[in-house]
């Protein structure tokens, strides 16, 4: 027998394409590197459905057991950082020898997860483990199909935050299961609201034991840390540090003050240096003292200072003898309304419309005529009667927008419309709708749908967004038409550098507009690029190229040299570009960046010594011999005009500079 993939019900007609119990497509696409390929059979006997949930270790998909009949999950170990997948066959593998190691090493603590769950069977608010086993290489899970959702989805469903007496119904469920796994000597280890689960048949479930160990192993064995911040003790940050029954209870407190307020506690980490954490009364949550100090001291950072046992917290909520009672009416918690009566009426479950409409009491006979008249107006029904409304919303994925739009006009509903351009789409074609198909039409207010276009887009608002993020999320959305001088920038006075200030537009736009679509990005105040050129007189050169580059200005100097008597040898007399002249150093300013490449300035030479050079004394004259002719007299003649001539003077040698004259001597450093 056929079956759809999504919701594991038969197809009586095998040319549907459309699964007539959830309204979903029965052609399921699948990422089969990634993915089992819906259709695959485990074991000879567990059919793979369609995924639905999928992490950076495993997959969970849909099943169906084929000897039991009935729906399944099949969890599989497939860390994404590790393995490749088979195409066809589903086989899982692993390259290189260290990877295997590691591959190994999760798996053995993957499917010691099933091993905790196995012994905890007897547990009412556990999810059942009914198959472990490898196969294809990896390891499964096959466990306890759960129809409903966690308490994380209804927390964002509900505007963050839940109402006291809901959440302490959850809390104490969940701490009725810790008390008897505690007793078996194990701890969960990541109680967090997306580890809870609410079943529509109304059962709280204690999901995921992934990080589940033995308490009397804990300080024997090596184990990895794993921890949710905001939610883990200061005992999880570290592999030594000793793990009991608190452990638990810091997260259930945790997960307490994030339901009733809305926020995540201050990760334990960082409360250890300045703990920073509000109580429920200073955000203005009123709840009974005794309940608010019970969640306060589970919260305390050490662990010796909490409560230690779950059935003391449970005492404190006013939980003495609690005892989980299952019941669909209570489980999920309504909605904020904001939209009057007949928003109220409209989500009420059909066995109380149907009291209203035809109530077999007095009460109810009242009841439903007072609402018929009030409805009367706005529904044009008959005073008489109250039609109660049956109506799903159909399949739009698949269909055209236009085609969609015309199905969906008859029930009035406001739709959303988001556009994700793909060049090589011509038409509009819906590809998500949020409510699903086969939802109660009454209980939707707005649908939104998500169509693929080749002409259409819608344009995020990047107001507040770093140039970075607006530049990759300007490729995602526009594709190949992209172009880099979407984003402008200016000098701001008011937004951070490098932030998103305003853009043109935002929302749905036509393709062809991109042309004129600007996104203007602050470069911050144009005075913080302004530099001005300082003093560099008396400095020396190593002196002035630092000063220059404190400053902000990255240029070269340029040196001449000249003989100075009132400076001091290699420092600066003066600068080519004086000083307080003021530059743009801006670079990706090109119209207004003016740092020049290049300042010149003359260094002194100092004084230079002068020198004068030593006399050359003058040859002797080598008299010339005596003639025997020659008379006294003219002899005395000689000796007499020697003693009368005066001396001539001597003429002291000018001196003179070695190689220098007075010009300046330039050249470049």
């Amino acid at each position: 027998m056929e079956r759809c993939y999504s919701c594991m019900k038969p197809i009586p007609d095998k040319a549907m394409q459309i699964c007539p119990h959830c309204g979903e497509p029965l052609n399921i696409p699948c990422d089969t590197e990634t993915f089992l390929v819906p259709g695959s059979v485990l074991q000879g006997k567990f059919l793979v459905g369609k995924v639905l949930g999928s992490g950076g270790f495993g997959n969970t998909y849909i099943g169906w057991n084929q000897v039991l009949q009935c729906r399944v999950a099949i969890k599989e170990y497939f860390p994404k950082h590790l393995s490749t997948r088979e195409r066809m066959r589903g086989e899982v593998s692993v390259s290189d020898r260290v990877s295997q190691q590691r591959f190994r090493a999760g798996l053995f603590q993957f499917l010691e997860e099933a091993r905790s769950i196995a012994t905890l069977q007897d547990v009412k608010g556990i999810v059942q483990v009914y198959n472990f086993f490898e196969e294809n290489g990896t390891g499964y899970i096959i466990m306890e199909y759960l129809d409903g959702t966690d308490v994380k989805t209804i927390m964002e469903e509900r505007g963050g935050r839940l109402d006291y007496e809901w959440s302490r119904r959850v809390m104490l469920t969940v701490l009725y299961t810790l008390r008897e796994i505690h007793r078996r000597g194990i701890l969960h280890r990541d109680i967090a609201p997306d580890n809870i689960f609410v079943t529509r048949d109304g059962f709280v479930k204690l999901i995921d034991f992934g990080a589940a160990k033995h308490a009397t192993a804990l300080a024997n064995m090596h184990q990895d840390i794993v921890l949710k911040a905001g939610y883990a003790p200061i005992e999880q940050y570290g592999r030594e540090a000793k793990q009991g029954p608190y452990t638990d209870l810091y997260a259930v407190a945790a997960m307490f003050y994030r339901m009733l307020t809305g926020v995540k506690p201050q990760p334990a980490n960082e409360r250890m240096s300045e703990d920073k954490l509000p109580s429920l009364s200073d955000l203005g949550i009123h709840i009974p003292e005794q309940a608010e100090m019970g969640i306060m001291v589970c919260l305390n950072v050490m662990p010796q200072y909490r409560l230690q046992n779950a059935q003391d917290f449970m005492e404190v909520l006013d939980g003495r003898n609690f005892v989980p009672v299952y019941e669909p009416d209570w489980i999920l918690p309504e909605a904020e309304e904001k939209d009057g009566f007949m928003k109220k009426l409209q989500r009420l479950p059909l066995w109380k419309k149907a009291v209203l409409a035809c109530g077999t009491t007095a009460a109810a006979i009242l009841v439903a005529v007072g609402c018929v008249a009030a409805i009367a107006p706005f529904q044009r029904k008959s005073r008489e009667t109250v039609s109660i409304s049956e109506e799903v919303l159909p399949q739009c994925e698949g269909k055209s927008l236009d085609s969609a739009q015309k199905g969906l006009e008859k029930y009035g509903i406001q739709t959303d419309i988001s556009y994700i351009y793909n060049p090589d789409n011509a038409a509009n074609t819906v590809i998500a709708m949020e409510p699903s198909a086969g939802t109660d039409v009454d209980s939707v207010d707005r649908l939104h749908l998500k169509v693929e276009s080749g002409t259409m887009l819608t344009m995020e608002n990047f107001k507040g967004k770093n140039a970075k993020e607006v530049r990759t999320a300007l490729k995602r959305i526009c594709k190949n038409k992209y172009q880099g001088k979407m984003c402008i920038y200016n000098y701001t006075k008011s937004t951070e550098k490098d932030k998103c200030y305003t853009q043109s537009s935002s929302g749905n736009m036509a393709v062809k507009d991109l042309a004129r679509f600007t996104v203007q990005i602050s470069w911050g105040q144009e005075k913080d690029y302004q530099v001005y050129m300082p003093d560099l007189g008396g400095l020396t050169l190593e002196q002035a190229r630092k000063k220059l580059k404190n400053q902000g200005l990255s240029m070269a100097v340029g040196v001449s040299r000249k003989i100075e008597d009132d400076a001091p040898e290699g420092t600066i007399i003066s600068q080519e570009i004086p000083e307080g002249e003021k530059f743009n150093r801006n670079r990706a300013d090109t119209a207004n960046y003016n740092v020049p490449e290049r300042v010149g300035v003359v260094v002194s030479m100092g004084i230079l010594p002068i020198s004068t050079p030593e006399a050359t004394p003058m040859p002797k004259r080598t008299p010339r011999p005596k003639k025997p002719s020659e008379s006294k007299s003219k002899k005395s003649s000689k000796l007499k005009s020697k003693k009368t001539a005066k001396p001539k003077p001597k003429k002291t040698p000018k001196p003179k500079r070695p190689g220098y004259d007075d010009n300046v001597i330039s050249f470049i450093d």
